[in-house]
C-alpha cells in the first residue's frame, strides 16, 4: 500500500493596485490569470498613500501601479516589469472657452486656459496625476498654488474630479480609463489628448519573490499570454 500525501495547496496571493476604474480593468487581468493558471489571486484596491506603505511594510505580495506613484525606499528588494501604458486626457465642456479643442501639446493648452481664465478643477492625487499637473503649470509659468479665482483645488479620486468638473463645466485632467468608464459623461468631452508627457507606464512590482504564485503572476503579466489579455481588456 502506497500512501501519497495530498499536495499542500498554494496560498492565495494579494495584488494591491490603485482604487478606481483602472482597478476594474486590472480585475479582468486577474481573472484571466486565474483561469489560465488555476491559482488564486485577491485584488486589493487601495488609496495611493496606502500603496506606498504596503510596499514598505508589507500587506501584499505584488503591486500593479503607475510609474507616477513614488513608493519611496523600503527594506524589501523588489522586481519591476512594465506591463502596459495608459494616458491622461484633458476633458472640458462643449463650450471650450479657451479654444483648446484638438490640441496635443498640453502645455500650450494649459497656457491658453490660464490666459482665458477658464474654470479648471485640479486633478486627483490618486494615481499621481496631481503632481504631474502641478509640474506642467509651473513649466508654463502659472502659479495655481496661489489659488487663482478660476482654478479650484479639489480632493477625491479621479471619478470625483470628473464629477466636479461636470458640475461646474470646468476643464480637468483625468485618466483615460476614468473617461472610458463613465456611462454618463455629463456634457464633458475629451478636449485635448495625445501628448507623450501625459502617458505613464504601469508596472508589476513583485514584493514576495519567494512566493511561487506571486512569481507566476508577475511573469505571466510580461508574457505573451498576459499581453494578449491586456490587449483584450475593455471597459464599456
Amino acid at each position: 500500500l502506497l500512501l501519497v500525501a495530498d499536495p499542500v495547496p498554494a496560498r492565495p496571493i494579494t495584488v494591491a493596485t490603485p482604487a478606481g476604474v483602472t482597478a476594474e480593468l486590472i480585475s479582468l487581468l486577474v481573472r484571466r490569470f486565474q483561469e489560465q493558471s488555476g491559482k488564486e489571486v485577491r485584488l486589493s484596491p487601495l488609496p495611493m498613500n496606502e500603496l506606498a506603505r504596503t510596499a514598505r511594510e508589507g500587506g501584499a505580495d505584488a503591486l500593479l501601479i503607475p510609474s507616477r506613484i513614488d513608493l519611496g525606499t523600503g527594506p524589501r528588494p523588489v522586481e519591476r516589469a512594465v506591463v502596459f501604458v495608459s494616458d491622461a486626457v484633458l476633458v472640458g465642456s462643449r463650450a471650450d472657452r479657451a479654444r483648446v479643442r484638438g490640441m496635443r501639446d498640453i502645455r500650450t493648452a494649459l497656457r491658453w486656459i490660464a490666459g482665458a481664465r477658464a474654470l479648471t478643477v485640479s486633478s486627483s492625487p490618486q494615481l499621481g496625476l496631481r503632481n504631474l499637473e502641478l509640474r506642467l503649470w509651473e513649466e508654463v509659468g502659472v502659479n495655481v498654488r496661489g489659488r487663482p479665482t478660476w482654478y479650484e483645488q479639489a480632493d477625491g479620486d479621479d471619478f470625483a474630479i470628473f464629477m466636479r468638473a461636470a458640475e461646474s463645466g470646468s476643464y480637468a485632467l483625468v485618466e483615460r480609463a476614468t473617461w472610458a468608464g463613465m456611462r454618463d459623461r455629463r456634457g464633458l468631452e475629451v478636449i485635448a489628448a495625445g501628448d507623450p508627457v501625459l502617458m505613464t507606464q504601469w508596472s508589476s512590482v513583485l514584493l514576495a519573490a519567494a512566493e511561487p504564485v506571486a512569481r507566476a503572476g508577475h511573469d505571466w503579466l510580461a508574457s505573451e499570454a498576459g499581453r494578449r489579455a491586456i490587449r483584450e481588456a475593455e471597459v464599456n
